[in-house]
């Protein structure tokens, strides 16, 4: 019985930090957002103008992923295809080589799901 109560109790505490990272994904905070963009800034600007490096972020919320004009985008990215959502973002943010096998990027990924929902918060700021 006792066996039976901690799978129980296992399952329930996995669904409790699912609903977190769900929860998180949903409503980051643009103030953190901000300080955590500090290591995205030497590629894609200040501000999310971009540079040689990296596409610009302004309004990239809601934009065609691979769709920045001008910028040589990596194959993986351009096949991966779609619409960046605050979800997709955020999920990509948190592990960009799991999301998107092959992309460029060399950013290892945000620290939480909870930074990478407070990066997306940030990134909806710059327009």
């Amino acid at each position: 019985m006792m066996r039976g109560t901690l799978v129980v109790a296992a399952v329930i505490m996995a669904a409790a930090l699912w609903r977190s990272d769900a929860l998180h994904a949903a409503g980051g905070s643009a103030t953190r957002g901000k300080l955590a963009y500090q290591d995205c800034a030497a590629c894609h600007g200040a501000r999310g103008q971009g540079s040689d490096l990296a596409p610009g972020l302004r309004n990239i919320v809601g934009r065609k992923v691979a769709d920045e004009n001008g910028f040589a985008y990596s194959p993986a990215l351009r096949r991966h295809g779609g619409v960046w959502s605050e979800e997709r973002l955020a999920a990509f943010l948190l592990r960009p080589q799991a999301e998107v096998k092959g992309n460029r990027m060399a950013y290892a990924g945000a620290a939480s799901a909870a930074e990478a929902a407070d990066l997306v918060a940030y990134l909806k700021t710059i327009k």
